[in-house]
């Protein structure tokens, strides 16, 4: 309480009176109050904000769980369609119910749903290799030009089909960059793919390659069905396809443009979506730099167009060893070289390998890699071993369904001249046969 003066009698002040009360408990309980209190408020706003995380944690794992469904039906559809086309219409071949004018229209369709399921695996494993970072790239000083203009080639003729006219505008001059061929190809198919399959009969595509600063750029414009404004921020993510119905009419899984993307962002260029709009056309615009280097004055190698066409006779006087443990592609192969004119030593494994090698001196070796017990990796290691006691080199190509680039290297490191992966067309294996026994003959 307040103090108050204490007088006598004489009105003399005498001393001071006053209460004291020690509210030091009190206080520490109001102190222990507020931090109770201030507690109990962060435990409901962390209730709270963990209440929300866990709804957008349950949204995110239902729109997953809903994709990985989409995903999954999609893959099934886009599986079973071209393997019911192949077994449909082999059936109907081999039971002779195929008009003898209609066969070659069979075969054909038959090869393309095969192709179109290569394409599919293809996708698939390049998207695991980029989920796990094993995705890679070879560079090399190509010319961007080239490789698009045969890519046009390529496409003429699905574009033929729908009256799709396919125009190339250019600048005059290569385009020289840092790139992987392989790769850049399989960007530019993907987009000018997309381009015919999704552009109306009568419609039309246009390439238009240019130089944008120091970067090379090529844009491919199509006057398709467009891109609504909801979807164009999202087709370069990885199953996304947009109008499911759209998705459903032209097929795909929605993977090749997540992969495009990564194949420019890895040659260290960019790659832009462009429409007005549902049935206004699109747009895709890919910049990669230019190599503008010291090599200036070299025109970059040229990319081959198409493949080069054996004569019948490319392969006589040729003896080939063929070692494969599967009986269907071990049949193919040693069919398709004979069909050339090789002498062709079939083997099912790698004991009965080196029995020929021994019996009858080849003059080139085909062989697959993953094979029961030894493989062929073994097999090239033990021919090098023998090649080392006293012999000439023999020319030695993996043909194998271990595809990646690092399957490669490890093939070439080992011993191989050459690797061609499965499914592997049947000219290129005739020409590396060819060009393998061409090399040998020069060393010699």
């Amino acid at each position: 309480t307040s103090p108050s003066i204490v007088r006598d009698g004489h009105e003399q002040v005498v001393g001071v009176r006053a209460i004291c009360r020690d509210v030091t408990e009190r206080k520490q309980l109001e102190r222990e109050r507020d931090v109770v209190l201030i507690r109990e408020q962060d435990a409901r706003v962390e209730a709270e904000a963990a209440r929300r995380q866990a709804e957008r944690a349950q949204a995110e794992a239902e729109a997953a769980t809903r994709a990985k469904d989409q995903f999954l039906a999609t893959l099934s559809h886009e599986l079973r369609s071209p393997l019911s086309a192949v077994l449909h219409w082999t059936h109907m071949l081999r039971r002779g119910l195929v008009e003898p004018a209609q066969v070659d229209h069979a075969l054909e369709i038959v090869e393309r749903n095969a192709r179109a399921q290569v394409r599919l695996i293809e996708d698939l494993l390049d998207v695991t290799r980029i989920v796990s970072g094993k995705l890679s790239v070879e560079l090399a000083r190509v010319d961007l030009a080239t490789i698009v203009s045969a890519v046009v080639d390529l496409v003429r003729g699905a574009a033929d089909g729908k009256r799709i006219g396919v125009e190339i505008e250019r600048e005059a001059g290569a385009l020289p960059v840092r790139g992987d061929a392989t790769r850049l190809q399989q960007v530019f198919q993907n987009l000018l793919t997309n381009a015919v399959k999704f552009t109306p009969d009568g419609g039309r595509v246009t390439v238009v390659l240019g130089r944008a600063g120091d970067h090379a750029e090529v844009v491919v414009r199509d006057t398709g069905i467009g891109i609504a404004a909801d979807v164009l921020p999202h087709v370069f993510e990885r199953f996304h396809q947009g109008d499911p119905s759209v998705a459903q009419q032209h097929g795909g899984l929605g993977l090749g443009l997540a992969i495009a993307r990564h194949l420019v962002e890895m040659h260290g260029g960019s790659i832009e979506a462009h429409s007005d709009g549902v049935q206004r056309g699109a747009a895709f615009t890919v910049r990669v730099p230019l190599d503008l280097g010291s090599e200036m004055g070299k025109d970059p190698p040229a990319v081959e167009n198409a493949r080069q066409q054996p004569a019948p006779s490319m392969l006589e006087r040729l003896r080939v060893l063929v070692v494969e443990d599967e009986p269907d592609a071990r049949e193919f192969l040693t069919t398709l070289l004979r069909r050339f004119g090789a002498d062709v030593i079939p083997a099912a494994s790698v004991e009965e390998a080196l029995a020929g090698l021994a019996a009858k001196r080849p003059d080139v070796l085909v062989t697959d890699l993953a094979m029961p017990d030894e493989d062929g990796f073994t097999l090239i290691r033990k021919v090098r071993t023998m090649e080392r006691a006293g012999g000439s080199r023999l020319p030695a190509i993996a043909v194998t369904a271990l595809a990646s680039a690092e399957e490669r290297q490890r093939a070439m490191a080992a011993g191989f001249d050459l690797h061609l992966a499965k499914p592997v067309e049947p000219l290129d294996v005739v020409n590396a046969v060819a060009r393998a026994a061409a090399a040998r003959e020069q060393r010699a």
